[in-house]
């Protein structure tokens, strides 16, 4: 625990530490007064033992309210700095459905899964666990799926939508040009209820996209991105879960600390990385985005899409990925389960009906602790 860490904690604005103002807040206000002397006018009556008896049971209380705060400080502590803190850290949101779906997380995205969820039990049946996060796509000025989110959360699932805004400047999204869209989008996920995990304009470190590396300035993105947080905020929609979505980062490119929008605006990281290569591992793909990340923060890390490729290979990368989620703490994996073609980037991704990779995962789920929902 740094000083800086403290400080912020018990100066900043951020709501996650809130009880722990609250409580050390009042309860050293109530040392001050029981601590306050005995007016002279009340010495002159003569009440100046009852007084000071009152200021003894007033400092008694006080004294145990202080303990009770320094006590909630210190466990509060002691979490923050656990191992295993940003895991349960991430089931934190007060949600009935899922207080106990538990981290490490397996995730998939399914294409055709918004018109039947088959897909996604399928998914569960063959590797052995159904999906606790399940990824879909929403185009800008989408209205948000409630239908599907009931399906997922029906399912003990979370949904997981990322937002593209695909065909909109990111400036005209931080001028407020949009924000009618903006808090439709989040009435609507604050009267769904339940944890929403929401990646708006992932990978921006790549160059694929409108909002990304060399084609909008990071000043620009970080300001679109704080402006829909806040807009969220602003509208109540508590149970958002923000994911901030970088791909994998390879030697020599702008560090991703150019895109940081700041840890009071972030619930979440993802990184997004696939086994293009068969002599790729999770060092290759992941480490690097990994270690950027945790020079920025200590927030939970969700491989937040991956997949590899048919091969000989297959089984020893998929066994890497689940050895590299637990070694490095991360939250879980987001399995992109979609059968593509044309070229290096595009290939086979879906593992139904190839038992080699069927198999590993197995193995990898059952490597993890039981899932608790």
């Amino acid at each position: 625990m740094s000083v800086r860490h403290l400080i912020d904690i018990l100066f900043g604005q951020s709501l996650e530490w809130l009880f722990v103002r609250v409580f050390v807040y009042i309860s050293l206000g109530a040392v001050l007064w029981s601590l306050r002397p005995v007016p002279a006018s009340q010495r002159a009556l003569g009440v100046t033992g009852h007084a000071v008896a009152r200021n003894s049971r007033r400092g008694l209380w006080a004294g145990t309210a202080f303990a009770a705060a320094a006590l909630v400080c210190v466990g509060a502590f002691g979490w923050e700095m656990s191992p295993t803190h940003h895991a349960a850290q991430s089931v934190a949101l007060a949600d009935p459905v899922h207080i106990n779906l538990a981290p490490p997380y397996i995730g998939v995205f399914e294409p055709g899964e918004e018109g039947s969820y088959q897909s996604v039990n399928k998914f569960g049946s063959e590797t052995g666990r159904q999906p606790q996060i399940v990824l879909s796509y929403s185009p800008w000025n989408q209205s948000f799926n409630s239908q599907f989110a009931d399906t997922v959360r029906n399912a003990n699932g979370i949904p997981f939508i990322e937002v593209l805004p695909k065909g909109v400047s990111m400036s005209s999204i931080a001028d407020g040009s949009w924000d009618s869209y903006i808090r439709l989008f989040a009435k609507q996920i604050r009267q769904f209820g339940s944890r929403v995990v929401i990646g708006f304009a992932p990978e921006m470190n790549g160059n694929w996209y409108s909002w990304g590396n060399g084609n909008t300035p990071s000043s620009t993105y970080i300001a679109a991105w704080r402006h829909v947080v806040d807009v969220f905020r602003e509208t109540g929609a508590s149970n958002a879960t923000w994911l901030w979505v970088v791909n994998d980062v390879v030697a020599g490119e702008t560090p991703i600390s150019h895109w940081w929008p700041g840890a009071n605006y972030v619930t979440w990281i993802g990184i997004d990385g696939y086994y293009y290569q068969p002599t790729a591992d999770f060092d290759s793909v992941f480490g690097l985005a990994i270690s950027e990340v945790r020079s920025l923060t200590n927030k939970p890390i969700l491989i937040s899409e991956t997949a590899v490729g048919p091969g000989p290979q297959a089984a020893t990368q998929i066994e890497g990925i689940f050895k590299g989620v637990k070694s490095n703490h991360l939250i879980g994996m987001v399995w992109f389960d979609e059968s593509q073609s044309g070229g290096q980037y595009a290939l086979n991704w879906r593992i139904e009906g190839d038992p080699a990779r069927i198999n590993a995962f197995r193995d990898g789920v059952e490597s993890l602790p039981p899932n608790s929902g």
